[in-house]
């Protein structure tokens, strides 16, 4: 992974990784960078030193997608192992049982109210979850 200035195109940093990186995501504040791989796990770098500070294990299979609610605390995870996984990431620990899908799950997409999360398929099927049942 390769950090870039976007201003001045200076590369800042490079996290070394044996891995294909599939998804990334910033929290809010920046502070941390969340990572999807291939080889099934979601890993947290800690931004001050680039560190990986957690290593989020659960999923069977490549990560497609990795997706925060906006209050940095719900991650949503797809993978090609047909499920979606919600994450505490104040805990780090995975929450309810794997959303099963019929195919392999490209996206997700979390409702501005956190109420909803959406997931697209691999089989051309768009689901809809409510997050208060999973929570």
């Amino acid at each position: 992974i390769k950090i870039w200035d976007a201003k001045t195109g200076e590369r800042l940093t490079k996290i070394e990784l044996n891995r294909s990186i599939f998804s990334l995501a910033w929290t809010s504040d920046e502070k941390k960078l969340i990572a999807g791989s291939i080889d099934t796990l979601i890993r947290i770098f800690d931004t001050a030193t680039y560190e990986q500070i957690a290593v989020l294990k659960g999923h069977a299979s490549a990560v497609n997608s990795i997706t925060l609610f906006q209050n940095d605390r719900l991650l949503a995870s797809t993978s090609w192992d047909r499920t979606t996984r919600l994450w505490n990431l104040d805990t780090n620990l995975s929450i309810g049982q794997p959303l099963q899908h019929g195919n392999s799950v490209n996206c997700a997409a979390f409702s501005a109210d956190g109420k909803l999360l959406s997931t697209g398929c691999h089989d051309k099927k768009v689901y809809v979850w409510g997050i208060q049942a999973i929570l």
